[in-house]
């Protein structure tokens, strides 16, 4: 071998050496894409438990003549973003059903069954997270 000259398994070894690491780069990216998938779901999982909750126990104000329920609904945080990121909500009142998504990135969506109370006006049936959910008697 001349002064200066590389060799075959010198350059065979980069090459594997290039391919390993951008193989380990692509599943590390793969991973903290599901854990952020996962986290984003487990929030509108919890969300919607909240609002379901918040809906079925607003029976209990049906002996009342007026009642008003308000419920600021949180936002929810999305790892490697700055701010709380907001999301739709769907609210049924004749299915008695909630669906959360959150579309930024990724498509996660969540439903939740609840007792509609009979009586009581929920409004908006179109919210986001950080909004406010109002109950009222109607």
């Amino acid at each position: 071998m001349q002064k200066g000259q590389i060799s075959l398994e010198f350059i065979i070894a980069i090459v594997v050496a290039l391919v390993v690491f951008g193989s380990i780069s692509v599943v590390a990216t793969s991973m903290i894409e599901m854990q952020k998938a996962s986290s984003v779901r487990q929030q509108l999982d919890s969300v919607g438990n909240g609002l379901a909750a918040i809906i079925s126990t607003s029976a209990v104000l049906d002996d009342a003549d007026t009642a008003l329920v308000s419920y600021s609904i949180p936002k929810i945080a999305v790892p490697g973003e700055k701010e709380l990121q907001a999301c739709n909500i769907s609210i049924d009142n004749e299915t008695g059903t909630i669906t959360l998504s959150y579309s930024a990135g990724m498509n996660a969506v969540v439903e939740k069954a609840f007792v509609n109370p009979s009586g009581m006006a929920i409004t908006p049936e179109s919210a986001t997270c950080g909004g406010i959910l109002i109950i009222t008697k109607s």
